[in-house]
């Protein structure tokens, strides 16, 4: 069979993979740290808050509003996409690693806020007893802190902190 095009040049292969093999492994983790402070109703932290609505509890009579795992979900694709064209610039020189898994640490933590505001799908309605009580039938939100306080954190794989 005659060739139709170009031969392919692997002469840079053993480099590029050298390269790859050799870069530090990172992650991004996006939520509500431990240390992340207390919740202004008190009692607990905005990472116990977080919880109790991303999972529900239903003894209390709180239903499930999944923000963080719906944002991870709804948001995916768009983070693979992002994270793939700046390491392709890391790899050609154009970025850094910092720079690239830190806009993946903060579109995560804005994905999460845009959950927030606008579920898809959209969260259990507040019962009207709640509704009268913090006087809006916005779920999550009520002075907001929960929205602000979220964090996207880049760490490297493995590390709990």
């Amino acid at each position: 069979m005659a060739q139709t095009g170009p031969p392919f040049d692997f002469s840079n292969l053993d480099r590029i993979l050298d390269r790859v093999m050799s870069t530090p492994k990172y992650e991004v983790v996006v939520g509500y740290p431990a240390d992340s402070g207390e919740h202004e109703g008190g009692g607990i932290t905005l990472a116990e808050l977080a919880a109790i609505h991303d999972l529900g509890a239903p003894a209390a009579g709180i239903p499930a509003r999944p923000f963080l795992r719906q944002s991870v979900f709804n948001r995916r694709e768009r983070y693979m996409r992002g994270l793939a064209a700046d390491l392709r610039r890391v790899y050609a020189g154009q970025a850094t690693l910092d720079y690239a898994y830190g806009r993946l640490a903060l579109d995560a933590a804005a994905g999460v806020q845009e959950e927030i505001t606008n579920p898809v799908p959209a969260f259990v309605e507040l019962k009207p007893a709640t509704v009268a009580r913090k006087g809006s039938s916005t779920p999550l939100i009520d002075s907001g802190q929960l929205r602000q306080s979220v964090q996207g954190i880049v760490r490297r794989a493995g590390e709990t902190k």
